[in-house]
């Protein structure tokens, strides 16, 4: 149990100046890597500029490209590794377990 509502509002605060650098370095590389993104798909304008969206880190871009860094970074690719777990074999590992730790048991 905290304290104080002092204690967990300096606690708080001082995890966020913590991550805060870690944060803007990941939040930079991410931005990086739309704008390269954008300047390889899109064609840029008569002036040559990159549209102006490249400058802009979304919220809704964070799982793209969170995602696009995760494959070209560690070669990870979520849709490959979803097929080793199904939702099915998901489910019977849950209810298999579940039931050797309570008295439930349970039938399709």
């Amino acid at each position: 149990m905290a304290e104080s509502t002092d204690f967990v509002n300096a606690f708080l605060k001082d995890i966020k100046e913590k991550l805060m650098p870690i944060a803007k370095v990941e939040l930079d590389a991410l931005l990086d890597l739309k704008r390269a993104h954008i300047e390889s798909t899109k064609s840029k304008d008569a002036s040559g500029v990159v549209p102006e969206e490249a400058g802009t880190f979304h919220f809704w871009d964070f799982s793209y490209y969170g995602n696009l860094t995760k494959v070209r970074t560690h070669s990870f690719d979520e849709e490959k590794f979803s097929e080793y777990f199904s939702l099915e074999r998901f489910l019977e590992g849950m209810m298999s377990t579940f039931s050797r730790l309570s008295a439930f048991s349970f039938a399709r």
